[in-house]
């Protein structure tokens, strides 16, 4: 999301300045202009201007072509219209072929076609030869159009796109006078000389030398089947280019970009890391070991988990319908798929723990079986067991990428194709104070963290105090929601680095209030002031559920997985109940 939440429209950063990147999108972005760049400008606009030329030919050859073969006007307008018919099958299917097979392949493979046929327009014998031959010239030529503006928007970064594509169309354009000037002294020369005119248009042919050292667009790979990440994004570049791809530090920003306020030249994290290595780790210390330590011993307790609430509301009441009436209540179900998360089971085994534990404690209740667990978790409503209290919480949100059942990466890297079946992304609400996980919703991969937070927010029943999340929800949906929900809360995002303050309206937002906090403090002064670092809390949250419970979603579709998760987060905080480590520093 690019736009401020005061509707204005800066320019957008490239993705390093804020994070370091690893999608080849962004990181091409962040990239500076380099050899790579200066060979596609060359043969782009190389090709340009043979094809401007060429597109200009038949004006020029006409008059000699009437000379030659004594035909009237009409069949000079035919063999113009067939060169515009073939233009308009070039548009409409160049760029398809582009899509499917690669934009350097479909460049090369439309200039050879444009040259080699107007290399034939000079070998032509008739009027249907020549009008064959200058419909097949037109398909090259506006294929060529269209596969070039696609990789100048795709393989150019942002910030200097504007730029080269100018410079690639004014060499271009430079193709029309010259091939007047050209053919002004080739038509006279015999009877035949306008057949040299086209030879010139054809000469385009030897951008392909050029083109051969271009690289595919990263944009198409990513989108392909073939590869997830162009191989030369890396190898190709220099040492230089390469450590800035890698690290995204803002000192390598592109030229041209600025940032408005002196304390946002680098992110925090940043700011030391070159001597890093000097600094001593710091050392914490567990002050109530003796209480954590119970509390983890607690957690595999077997009876801890079949509880006796759960016991008494085992059996599902009747419904009141006509049929079959269920026999397992959520309350069952939920406590068998828990027990299975808690100890990491299939649901084969889950079952036969269910057996055992029902026999050690003598309790007369039937076990649904492996098949009935997966059945109902399908789709199972889940309520959050918080122990919550009167005050409003402080809510920390942040969300993180669970793999799924699949083949996933392998299939990827083995074989070049991608699966269907990608990853989820959980979205956490946490309670600052008590660490207990207060919302929870699990989307698709392309579903954005501003979205979700709506969502989020209405999971929570008590009053909210304030939200703190990264830097990735700062936008006017954030805001407005949590103020249309709970007006007196604080909202703790870190702007972006080119974000400025609200001139639109004379009242003082807290975006506005944090934009100059930064700009005299800098961020990591924003930072204390602020209590934005109790972010960490969330994080260690989400690192939490994926060492208890896993980085993979065991169940198959998205309602079940929604289930797991939501039982998986009441697992978490069923633990936390038990008690958390109280830590201080010792050095």
């Amino acid at each position: 999301m690019s736009t401020t939440i005061e509707g204005q429209q800066p320019p957008s950063p490239p993705a390093g300045a804020t994070r370091p990147m690893s999608t080849a999108s962004a990181r091409l972005d962040r990239l500076p202009v380099t050899s790579l760049h200066r060979i596609a400008v060359a043969a782009l606009a190389f090709a340009y201007f043979f094809e401007l030329a060429d597109l200009n030919t038949f004006g020029y050859a006409a008059p000699g072509v009437m000379r030659a073969w004594h035909i009237p006007v009409s069949a000079v307008a035919l063999i113009t219209s067939a060169s515009f018919g073939g233009m308009f099958i070039g548009a409409v299917f160049g760029g398809r072929f582009s899509d499917a097979f690669g934009r350097k392949r479909g460049f090369i493979i439309s200039v050879f076609v444009y040259a080699v046929f107007s290399f034939l327009n000079a070998l032509s014998w008739d009027v249907a030869s020549l009008a064959i031959f200058r419909f097949l010239t037109g398909v090259g030529l506006s294929g060529m159009t269209v596969i070039a503006n696609t990789y100048i928007s795709e393989f150019f970064p942002a910030h200097v796109r504007g730029k080269y594509m100018g410079r690639i169309v004014t060499i271009g354009l430079i193709g029309i006078p010259a091939t007047a000037w050209v053919a002004r002294f080739l038509v006279p020369l015999a009877d035949w000389g306008w057949r040299l005119v086209f030879v010139w248009g054809g000469l385009g042919v030897f951008a392909i030398l050029i083109a051969l050292r271009m690289k595919e667009s990263p944009r198409w790979h990513v989108r392909s089947r073939w590869c997830m990440e162009p191989p030369w994004l890396d190898a190709g570049a220099s040492d230089s280019v390469r450590e800035f791809l890698d690290d995204g530090r803002d000192e390598a920003r592109p030229v041209g970009w600025a940032q408005p306020f002196s304390g946002s030249e680098a992110m925090p994290y940043k700011f030391h890391e070159s001597r890093r290595h000097k600094f001593p780790k710091a050392r914490y210390r567990v002050t109530n070991w003796p209480e954590y330590d119970a509390a983890l011993v607690r957690r595999g307790d077997l009876t801890l988990w079949f509880t006796e609430e759960a016991v008494a509301a085992w059996r599902a009441p009747a419904t009141g319908k006509r049929g079959g009436q269920p026999i397992y209540s959520a309350t069952a179900i939920e406590t068998g798929l828990a027990l299975r998360m808690v100890f990491h089971q299939p649901l084969r085994q889950t079952e036969g723990l269910l057996r055992s534990i029902a026999t050690v404690l003598e309790l007369d209740i039937a076990i649904p079986d492996h098949t009935t667990l997966s059945r109902r978790g399908d789709g199972l409503t889940i309520l959050p067991k918080v122990v919550g209290g009167e005050e409003p919480l402080h809510l920390l949100v942040d969300s993180s990428g669970l793999k799924i059942y699949g083949e996933g990466e392998w299939l990827d890297q083995k074989r070049g194709i991608r699966s269907p079946r990608r990853w989820r992304k959980l979205h956490l609400g946490v309670d600052a104070d008590t660490h207990e996980i207060v919302a929870v919703e699990l989307t698709p991969d392309d579903v954005g963290d501003v979205s979700e937070l709506p969502g989020l927010l209405d999971q929570v029943d008590a009053g909210i105090a304030s939200v703190t999340a990264d830097g990735a929800y700062d936008g006017g949906v954030v805001y407005d929601a949590v103020a249309n929900r709970h007006p007196d809360a604080e909202i703790i995002i870190p702007p972006r680095a080119t974000a400025v303050p609200n001139q639109t309206t004379a009242m003082v937002t807290q975006r506005d209030r944090h934009i100059t906090t930064i700009a005299k403090h800098g961020r990591m002064g924003w930072q204390r002031r602020s209590g934005y670092n109790r972010r960490s809390l969330v994080e260690t949250a989400v690192y939490r559920y994926k060492t208890i419970i896993g980085r993979r979603l065991r169940a198959r579709t998205l309602p079940t997985q929604r289930t797991e998760a939501k039982i998986g987060c009441n697992v978490l905080n069923w633990m936390t109940s038990f008690g958390m480590p109280a830590s201080a520093r010792i050095r």
